[in-house]
């Protein structure tokens, strides 16, 4: 499984620059909220619990493409890759990108029938279908952000001033 322990670790640098890009804002806070109910919905179903952890580790992982996007383009423009070597790296990337774009869409439309099909409320969804892929990239985003700055604070590591910045 993928978590967010061993994505903050392999993508430091990023992660610092990533919550920097990412204001603590009111929006963010909601995202956090409505992940909170999601869980007290899911939890005590193991089947709900699943698909949760699931989307969870799919948000971190749309994140972390993020991260080598931003990174593979930081490294051209610093002169540290050639332009074969950077459109190279970008196909690379640009297809990872999208399979785990698709995965987390997924993940997020079928935690939320799922949920329905259960009895609870996935109204949360409907901004999300709304704004079509690019919310749900985005969303997947804050989701990691918040909780990186969650478990730093648990952890003792220093994104706490940011939220407090805000």
């Amino acid at each position: 499984m993928f978590s967010l322990g061993n994505f903050i670790e392999s993508n430091k640098n990023s992660v610092d620059t990533l919550v920097q890009k990412q204001p603590a804002t009111q929006e963010a806070e909601n995202i956090r909220t409505t992940f909170d109910r999601i869980w007290s919905d899911c939890s005590g179903n193991e089947q709900l619990e699943k698909y949760f952890d699931d989307l969870q580790a799919n948000c971190y992982q749309y994140t972390a493409v993020v991260c080598q996007f931003n990174q593979l383009f930081q490294d051209y423009q610093d002169g540290k890759l050639s332009e074969e070597e950077y459109k190279s790296g970008f196909e690379n990337i640009d297809q990872a990108r999208h399979s785990i774009h698709n995965a987390t869409i997924d993940s997020f439309n079928i935690l939320s029938r799922l949920m329905l099909k259960n009895g609870k409320d996935n109204s949360w969804i409907e901004p999300l279908v709304q704004g079509g892929r690019v919310a749900y990239g985005n969303y997947a985003i804050k989701k990691t952000v918040s909780d990186i700055i969650k478990f730093s604070k648990q952890n003792g590591e220093g994104y706490e001033d940011h939220e407090r910045a805000q």
